[in-house]
């Protein structure tokens, strides 16, 4: 990016430099939310799949037929939360998706109700506001009449704000 930037600057002016200099920087450590561990009502896999930054892997839930189901990641410390992307196997309209907060782990805030994932590609759930928080769960309800089906993220990413 540098080196973009350096060439920019044999022909333009200083303040087009800056400009590009700032939107070539990444994101402030404000923004990133790094996770400590990560929890789950059950496993099938290792638990850091879901938020490992390969979309290869994924944390699923250990048997079909669990009709909820969660996972939990834990920052490193408190952090400024606006919501969260998540890339997944899509799911029916019987499948709602929570998304909770909390400062301590025992007591969790529903941010988000009934959301549902119907995309093959990542996908953003934004909160109505930013909030702080110190874990963010993920949780699965399924209300369909047949068995249901195993729950799996390949990614989580806490929307830092």
């Amino acid at each position: 990016m540098l080196r973009i930037a350096r060439k920019l600057k044999d022909v333009t002016s200083p303040a087009v430099l800056a400009l590009t200099l700032a939107l070539c920087a990444p994101a402030s450590a404000a923004e990133k939310v790094e996770v400590l561990s990560v929890t789950a009502s059950s496993t099938d896999g290792m638990l850091m799949d879901a938020v490992d930054g390969d979309a290869t892997t994924a944390w699923q839930n250990k048997r079909e037929g669990d009709r909820d189901a969660w996972l939990a990641v834990h920052f490193s410390q408190s952090a400024k939360i606006k919501g969260v992307r998540l890339l997944m196997d899509p799911l029916g309209a019987d499948t709602q998706i929570e998304i909770e907060t909390s400062s301590d782990g025992e007591t969790y805030n529903a941010m988000l109700r009934n959301q549902h994932a119907t995309k093959t590609t990542p996908f953003d759930l934004v909160f109505k506001a930013p909030v702080n928080a110190l874990y963010l769960r993920v949780r699965f309800h399924y209300a369909g009449k047949a068995t249901a089906p195993r729950f799996r993220i390949k990614e989580l990413d806490p929307l830092g704000g």
